[in-house]
């Protein structure tokens, strides 16, 4: 966090740190509550259940984002959607009021906080467009590609991989598209050498995937 402003420094040096391993769940729906986490380190996953009962990812936040969302708009609304721990994850506690008072104080700390809460939105907003797409295929490639660019880590020849577990049923649940219309997708881009398996990682070659996404059409 050396780009942090040194108020947010200050705060986080007297909060405590609280470890969810993959899998837990850090706020439910409809949940309140007067703490808020800033993430350290790993990856959370914000989701909504559906009808049918199935989960739809509807976002994936890292270092150093806020949760909840709720944060920034009302402090007395109900939690919308889960937030779960996708990787082990640590993050710092923190007292919503205190925060609140803190931004207040401290422009430079309300700016970043802001940014990174704008940032996260203009991505989930990207991807809420994605969804629009008529082809499923589509909608696998964008999810890939936000994948790639928010959590890639870079391999040799071009290649890169997504450090945490990434299987045909992850990505229908963050494209929006059935586990059927993922396992037709992904036997495309394994043929067109844009993906591939490596044991339990998936790796993507990021100038294939990114013209099979120009191609789809979709804003940057």
């Amino acid at each position: 966090m050396n780009t942090m402003p040194v108020a947010l420094h200050s705060l986080l040096e007297t909060s405590q740190i609280r470890r969810f391993p993959s899998g837990q769940i850090l706020f439910f729906e409809g949940d309140s509550t007067r703490e808020i986490y800033i993430i350290k380190s790993g990856i959370v996953k914000i989701y909504d259940i559906d009808s049918r009962g199935s989960e739809k990812i509807l976002h994936l936040l890292q270092a150093p984002s806020v949760a909840p969302f709720t944060f920034f708009n009302s402090q007395e609304r109900p939690i919308e959607w889960f937030y779960a721990a996708l990787t082990d994850c640590e993050v710092y506690v923190v007292s919503a009021l205190l925060l609140q008072h803190a931004m207040y104080a401290d422009s430079s700390l309300a700016f970043c906080l802001m940014r990174e809460f704008s940032k996260n939105t203009q991505e989930l907003m990207l991807r809420l467009s994605s969804l629009g797409k008529s082809k499923a295929f589509d909608k696998v490639v964008y999810t890939l590609q936000f994948l790639t660019f928010h959590f890639g880590r870079s391999q040799r020849d071009n290649w890169c991989e997504i450090p945490f577990s990434v299987n045909q049923q992850f990505i229908s649940d963050m494209a929006g598209v059935t586990r059927e219309s993922v396992t037709t997708a992904f036997k495309d881009l394994v043929a067109q050498k844009a993906i591939k398996q490596s044991g339990q990682s998936l790796l993507i070659h990021k100038t294939k995937l990114h013209m099979l996404y120009r191609q789809a059409g979709v804003k940057e």
